[in-house]
């Protein structure tokens, strides 16, 4: 009787782990942080005064493109890019006017990237500076941005 009871046992052991199954439990997707809408803040340069700016953003999943405007000096641009995980990466572009006084617009290109998270209500972009077609783009650039 007793090795009947401990077979039983056994038994009863041997199913309950065969009932849990041989799946690894999947770990959750990873949240995109949303970026997209309307964001107040100012434009930080190693050779200008900061620039009180607005931006807008439109995000298709990790992708996202918007613009950026500073009203007092007529400077606007773009920014466009992706998400990765906790960090966005992407490229800023300016017009301005020519620092200079003389000619056309001045236009230039930047690499920006910084932090995002899911709960993301500022963000803080930096860039070693825009290049282009003038001299005197701003560099040393940091994009400091709230919410609205």
């Amino acid at each position: 009787m007793t090795r009947l009871t401990s077979l039983g046992a056994l038994l009863a052991v041997a199913l309950m782990f065969s009932a849990c199954g041989s799946t690894t439990p999947t770990n959750p997707t990873p949240v995109t942080p949303n970026i997209q809408g309307n964001w107040t803040g100012n434009l930080q340069s190693a050779n200008y005064d900061p620039r009180a700016i607005d931006a807008s953003f439109t995000q298709a999943g990790s992708s996202v493109n918007g613009n950026w405007t500073n009203q007092s000096s007529d400077w606007n641009g773009t920014i466009s890019g992706t998400i990765s995980g906790t960090t966005f990466s992407g490229t800023a572009t300016i017009s301005a006017p020519s620092f200079t006084g003389i000619g056309g617009r001045c236009t230039g290109n930047a690499s920006v990237s910084g932090p995002v998270t899911p709960d993301t209500t500022t963000l803080r972009w930096t860039s070693s500076g825009f290049t282009g077609s003038c001299n005197g783009l701003p560099t040393g650039l940091v994009f400091n941005l709230q919410r609205k």
